[in-house]
């Protein structure tokens, strides 16, 4: 199996900036390997305590002082709202250090008044041909005007491929000149419409970085797309210049019928997760109102994996992008597991 990782080269040239700001992780998980399927993957079972039928802040439970992944159960995981066992022992180490900076959970999130859109895909002059000399040949370089990073995918297409990615980075500053200038970086699985047939759905999240009265203000925000608009992270202790944010998306990991989100600010010692039930029921469903149910739309087409810098669609137009300079540097790296 060979796996495209496409680089692309934003023609407002910030992108040989992005490869020093953030470490990007792309799982590959192939659905036909796993053997279990439905919620008892990874312990995800119905049995979760019955606050989660709740709105999300009053099903806001919150982990133990002190965090060892390794003694908890997988029930305890999710009610804590820590990725799958899965991802936390494919890398132990890192995800150790995350969670030793994990001390209190936030849960809440609502509607993004801006109705900001998050999705990069390829121009229609790069379409998808494995003859192709430039974009989208592994390594390559795609010249496009809204966003810069990494995207990993296949030719021939494979659905199901992509089911977690994951963005470490530091908040840089931007720019306030323009009042209507923002930056997003992100990870997501899926949603590049021109590449997969359709249903094209992106599951994602990040940080968006905007100007308001004159201040950069950041805000996290989880996104299914097309599902619903992209919803605003209350996270508590709030997101600096400088901090040191994860950003870990799963959509239908191991067949566990659920999106996974998550924002761990690592400089406050706060985290945002929540969940969707991608089943069509009502369990665990703790990214919605209580008893509101999922959507089997909401799952990821999981085509493609994206660690992602653009600027974003706002009201239904790109925003100006928001020029910013990186508080410190990161390798970028792109790892199939």
């Amino acid at each position: 199996m060979q796996v495209s990782q496409r680089t692309s080269h934003d023609a407002i040239s910030f992108a040989r900036r992005v490869f020093l700001l953030v470490s990007c992780s792309v799982l590959i998980v192939i659905s036909q390997a796993w053997s279990v399927s439905g919620v008892a993957a990874h312990g995800r079972s119905a049995s979760k305590v019955a606050t989660n039928q709740q709105t999300t802040a009053s099903a806001c439970i919150q982990p133990p002082q002190s965090v060892d992944f390794q003694q908890l159960s997988d029930a305890q995981l999710q009610e804590y709202g820590f990725p799958p066992r899965g991802i936390l022992e494919a890398n132990p180490t890192h995800w150790a250090t995350i969670l030793s900076h994990a001390r209190h959970r936030s849960c809440d999130s609502k509607p993004d008044p801006l109705h900001r859109m998050h999705r990069p895909q390829m121009s229609t002059q790069d379409s998808i041909q494995p003859d192709t000399p430039t974009c989208p040949q592994p390594g390559s370089a795609c010249g496009l005007t809204t966003w810069a990073g990494n995207e990993a995918s296949e030719w021939p297409v494979v659905r199901g491929l992509y089911r977690e990615s994951e963005i470490e980075f530091a908040v840089p500053t931007i720019s306030t000149a323009n009042a209507s200038a923002h930056t997003a970086i992100w990870s997501g699985v899926g949603g590049d419409s021109l590449y997969v047939t359709q249903p094209a759905v992106l599951v994602q999240d990040g940080i968006d970085m905007s100007v308001d009265n004159g201040q950069q203000v950041n805000t996290a925000w989880w996104d299914v797309d097309p599902g619903f608009d992209g919803q605003f992270i209350t996270l508590a202790g709030g997101i600096h210049v400088g901090d040191t944010i994860d950003a870990t998306t799963t959509s239908n990991y191991q067949n566990d019928g659920y999106d996974y989100f998550s924002i761990y600010n690592m400089s406050t010692y706060n985290y945002f997760s929540c969940e969707l039930n991608t089943t069509g029921g009502t369990n665990f469903n703790d990214c919605l109102p209580a008893g509101q149910k999922g959507n089997t739309a909401w799952n990821s087409d999981s085509a493609s994996g994206e660690c992602i810098v653009e600027r974003p669609v706002v009201n239904g137009n790109p925003s100006p992008l928001a020029q910013f300079q990186l508080p410190g540097q990161a390798s970028n790296t792109l790892e199939t597991v």
